[in-house]
């Protein structure tokens, strides 16, 4: 008896110093059916987000706060329903080292051991990090396992449209993307204005991380560069209607409606690796489709999901 009370305070003495440590009072901020988010889950996830997107330290810690809330009620909703369909989320050291190379490291991390060293200096604890980044890789490969077979691309048009332009002034853009949904269509215009402001005043990468549903979500809203030939016929006529730093009307999609920003473009004239090229624009509608699954399927499972924020 002697040594369990001896543990349990040994137990409360450490949560009590930990908290102290950090130079903060820790409490429950939400709950996602019976999964709690307390106030220190939503400053660590803070630092990661920071860590990803530098231009986060222009806004204030409130709206951090905010941000960093949204996307573990986000991450949370998805854990509960991969813990409905498997008895653990984990992933092999492998799959987690590819998956890191593959979406992060392009985000000014020379390698995975500076990624690492990042976080550590964040305060991120790494086992915790590497179940967040199991949640996120296995809720892709749910989205891949549901939708794949869903997925239309007219090979022989896109093979057309390469030959086409073999030769020719090849068109690129530097894209960010919001994507949302509203409850009522009515509020489509609402929800555009208030997102244009925040753009206007907050910057696109700090507006997609307090608005988007995209997977892109966490770094931004950052698609990164994209051809003209990927783009289909509607999102590339509004494209092209915009000068840099300007964004799209609210457009269509499965699932909601997309907001596209032209941060930058570019012409180059070369001549194309047909093999090469097919490859690569195959890749791009691929995600784009399963993207679209993704928000489609995360919204229909939240309905089913109890949010609670305190």
């Amino acid at each position: 008896m002697l040594k369990k009370k001896k543990l349990i305070f040994l137990f409360i003495f450490n949560l009590i110093f930990y908290n102290f440590a950090l130079g903060v009072e820790n409490y429950i901020v939400a709950k996602v059916n019976n999964k709690i988010i307390t106030k220190i889950d939503v400053l660590t996830e803070s630092n990661f987000l920071k860590l990803l997107n530098p231009n986060l330290i222009s806004i204030s810690d409130d709206e951090i706060f905010e941000i960093s809330k949204t996307t573990l009620i986000r991450e949370k909703i998805k854990e509960i329903e991969l813990s409905n369909i498997l008895n653990q989320i984990d992933i092999s050291n492998d799959v987690y080292e590819k998956f890191i190379e593959a979406n992060y490291l392009r985000y000014g991390f020379k390698d995975i051991k500076e990624f690492h060293q990042k976080m550590n200096e964040a305060n991120i604890d790494l086992d915790k990090l590497k179940y967040k980044i199991s949640i996120e890789a296995i809720w892709n490969q749910l989205i891949f396992s549901k939708y794949s077979s869903k997925i239309k691309i007219d090979e022989k048009k896109l093979r057309e449209d390469i030959l086409k332009k073999n030769k020719k002034i090849k068109k690129t853009f530097f894209l960010y993307e919001i994507v949302y949904d509203v409850s009522q269509t009515s509020e489509k215009q609402k929800k555009f204005d208030v997102i244009s402001q925040d753009i206007l005043r907050d910057g696109i990468e700090t507006a997609a991380l307090k608005h988007s549903l995209s997977n892109t979500n966490k770094i931004g809203g950052k698609i990164g560069w994209i051809e003209e030939s990927s783009l289909n016929k509607n999102i590339k006529a509004e494209i092209l209607k915009l000068e840099i730093n300007q964004h799209t009307k609210p457009i269509q999609i499965p699932g909601g409606f997309i907001i596209l920003y032209l941060q930058d473009k570019k012409e180059t004239f070369e001549e194309v690796d047909i093999n090469k090229e097919f490859e690569n624009l195959v890749n791009i509608k691929t995600n784009q489709q399963l993207n679209q699954f993704s928000n489609i399927y995360f919204q229909k499972i939240k309905k089913n999901v109890v949010i609670n924020e305190i």
